[in-house]
């Protein structure tokens, strides 16, 4: 009976090991809205690129709370409305790459393109460019809880970019 048992967690255990682990986005986010990315989870690369915009935005958004309530002490949920907002304008983006990319894989030709685009590239190309504005966002609120930062190059450097942009 002893050895039943056992025979049986054994082949339990190793069914369970052949079986899909399912995702960070699977166990975080709700079955309708996995059915709906379902063709990102195919593939490896945009799975990591679309997990890392969400990861670093919801890093960058408790990065801004934090420093606004903790370190400079004005916290306002009118601007924390404001960056949840430009963070749904920055998936709305994601979204319509992504219709890109479904409708070139379904025969979209671009190739009269004066840039020559792979299949599959504009999501991931608008996910990294996304990962990247918020890892600036956040260097950027690091930045301000360390003045002493401010004088390294990089931030320099950070400085005359922004200077440009307005």
């Amino acid at each position: 009976m002893h050895s039943l048992k056992f025979f049986i967690v054994a082949v339990a255990a190793r069914v369970s090991s052949l079986l899909p682990r399912p995702t960070t986005l699977q166990i975080i986010l709700p079955p309708f809205v996995t059915m709906l990315i379902a063709p990102i989870m195919g593939n490896m690369m945009a799975q990591v690129a679309f997990e890392s915009l969400f990861i670093l935005s919801v890093l960058d958004i408790l990065a801004g709370a934090g420093n606004a309530w903790v370190i400079e002490h004005n916290f306002s949920s009118h601007v924390l409305r404001e960056g949840v907002a430009k963070k749904l304008m920055n998936l709305i983006m994601v979204c319509c790459a992504y219709m890109i990319d479904v409708m070139m894989a379904a025969g979209l030709d671009l190739s009269s393109m004066p840039i020559p685009i792979p299949d599959g590239s504009v999501f991931i190309s608008f996910c990294v460019m996304f990962c990247l504005m918020e890892v600036t966002s956040m260097a950027e609120i690091w930045a301000k809880s360390h003045p002493d930062a401010r004088d390294t190059p990089i931030w320099k450097m950070l400085a005359q970019g922004k200077e440009a942009q307005q």
